[in-house]
């Protein structure tokens, strides 16, 4: 049914192998129901499409400890993704569906969208997400894709309300690539990058409860993703980070780099702590210390302290890290990160890579952070373009000098829109997009110097070598430990909510949801 405004908007989450819920999708769907609308959500996360978690393949290559996430989880149903699909737009009949699109998930994506043009052929459909933004011809080649989102979301909707009924609305509608009837594509001028503090509160009531699982240091915690900051200006050749920054014009990429008040961001942590019982926390900044301002820093470290309290993790990069900012996260409680070494050879950090960093200022920021027993996480990649196997034996030996308490390595992996994945396929390392690529599974390049199966042995080697000398930080209390067991078996153990999955989060108050029909994921 054509109605004159937005009444019903599907959002579609292709998904799978990764717990997580989206931070757009989240704040999207909040902005549309603060106008009015009704929005649902349909997220295959639990549904049996690829055979494990990310998470339990790193835990058979023995990267990461073993947990209970797999028990937790439950059986998750084997059907047919497509039928699922139809059935949810023939059940809701929404007026607009908009759909998160990810590289890795294109595949999931294509099915998805064919089967929301098969149920309703009149739809109109819009992606968006980091792939659209970056390769928007390419997402506006697909048949079932009427338009294209680029760039940052949260104004594009608001205005996507607004002009929804005018038959001309779409026409000057920021941030919209179209084509039109010559085929060529259309695309409107880029509009603001959005206000920190006048994003709402993310919306996380049509994701299954199983979403909060987040597995650390071998215990399983009920968390959320949350930020502080947004962008980054670094230029990293292997992330789209620069791309990205670059989208909205010259003038805009030197602010791309923005920080919420502090007080906001520790408002929005402490309701969602509050109603959904949270004990673990991951700020998801591209990298939490880099570009904020300490007092910024330290005044939510302070506000955090006081309200919240829970166990927190973060992400960055080594030459982020100064004494007193670590002094301020780990006096707030947070308990580890993750930091970006990538590789331990500086001929591939200074001419492919293009991290800049010392090997010098790297060992002193693993060595600042077990002084202050705070745990890190040292992130690898292995098979780089015209990586050798002399390179990898210096990403081993630098290992052992940082000792970190763990490691996270991945095969490294061109992404579409980054200068690396253009170098690749010049090269003939790479046979070009492939959407079924994980960075967990195996090396995609095909390089004269470094096999694929010599790339497996290594990281074999790389990792028994770290077990014969590993020397982890356990700095949590047990007693906060074992609290947060018991919290999560009684929500996710036998007898628990588990009993009957699927279960919504829901919202505060006396409309929460209760689900999403019987097809709901």
């Amino acid at each position: 049914m054509k109605r004159k405004k937005l009444e019903r908007v599907l959002f579609v989450y292709p998904n799978s192998g990764a717990l997580r819920i989206p931070l757009a999708v989240a704040i999207l769907s909040a902005i549309l129901r603060e106008t009015g609308v009704d929005v649902r959500v349909f997220d295959t996360t639990f549904f049996k499409i690829e055979e494990s978690l990310d998470y339990t393949l790193m835990e058979k290559r023995g990267v990461v400890k073993k947990t209970r996430l797999d028990e937790l989880m439950g059986d998750l149903p084997e059907v047919n993704i497509s039928r699922q699909m139809r059935a949810a737009v023939e059940d809701f009949d929404p007026d607009l569906i908009l759909v998160s699109v990810m590289e890795r998930h294109f595949w999931l994506f294509d099915i998805l969208v064919r089967a929301c043009k098969g149920a309703r052929p009149d739809v109109r459909i819009i992606a968006g997400g980091i792939l659209p933004t970056l390769k928007p011809e390419m997402i506006l080649d697909h048949p079932c894709v009427d338009y294209v989102a680029h760039g940052e979301g949260e104004d594009f909707v608001r205005n996507l309300v607004r002009c929804f009924g005018n038959p001309r609305g779409f026409d000057n509608l920021p941030n919209l690539l179209r084509r039109d009837r010559s085929g060529r594509t259309r695309a409107n001028a880029p509009g603001p990058l959005a206000d920190m503090n006048a994003i709402p509160f993310q919306d996380w009531s049509d994701f299954d409860r199983r979403q909060l699982l987040k597995p650390y240091d071998g215990n399983v915690w009920i968390g959320g993703s949350f930020e502080l900051s947004r962008g980054c200006f670094k230029s990293c050749t292997f992330c789209v980070a620069p791309q990205l920054r670059c989208a909205y014009g010259p003038e805009t990429a030197k602010r791309y780099h923005r920080t919420k008040d502090p007080a906001r961001a520790v408002a929005e942590i402490k309701e969602k702590k509050e109603r959904l019982n949270l004990t673990f926390l991951a700020m998801c900044d591209t990298d939490f210390l880099f570009g904020v301002p300490y007092e910024t820093l330290a005044e939510f470290c302070r506000l955090y302290k006081a309200e919240i309290g829970i166990p927190w993790i973060i992400q960055g990069s080594a030459e982020s890290f100064s004494e007193r900012k670590l002094a301020a996260i780990v006096d707030a409680g947070c308990v580890s990160a993750s930091i970006g070494v990538e590789s331990g050879s500086p001929r591939m950090r200074r001419e492919v890579i293009k991290k800049r960093v010392s090997l010098g200022r790297i060992k002193k920021t693993f060595d600042l952070c077990r002084d202050y027993n705070f745990r890190t996480t040292a992130n690898y990649m292995i098979g780089l373009p015209y990586e050798t196997e002399a390179d990898v034996r210096q990403t081993i030996a630098l290992n052992r000098q940082i000792n970190p308490p763990s490691v996270a390595i991945t095969y490294f992996t061109p992404f579409l829109g980054t200068e690396l994945y253009d170098l690749c396929v010049a090269e003939g390392f790479y046979d070009g997009f492939d959407p079924h690529q994980n960075v967990y599974k195996y090396s995609p390049l095909k390089m004269p110097q470094l096999s694929a199966p010599r790339i497996e042995e290594l990281i074999r080697i790389f990792m028994d070598e770290f077990e014969s000398f590993k020397s982890d930080i356990h700095n949590l209390p047990p007693e906060m430990v074992a609290q947060n067991n018991r919290l999560v078996d009684q929500v996710y153990g036998p007898g628990g909510e588990q009993e009957s999955w699927p279960k919504p989060l829901g919202r505060p108050g006396p409309d929460a949801r209760t689900g999403f029909s019987d097809c709901h994921p």
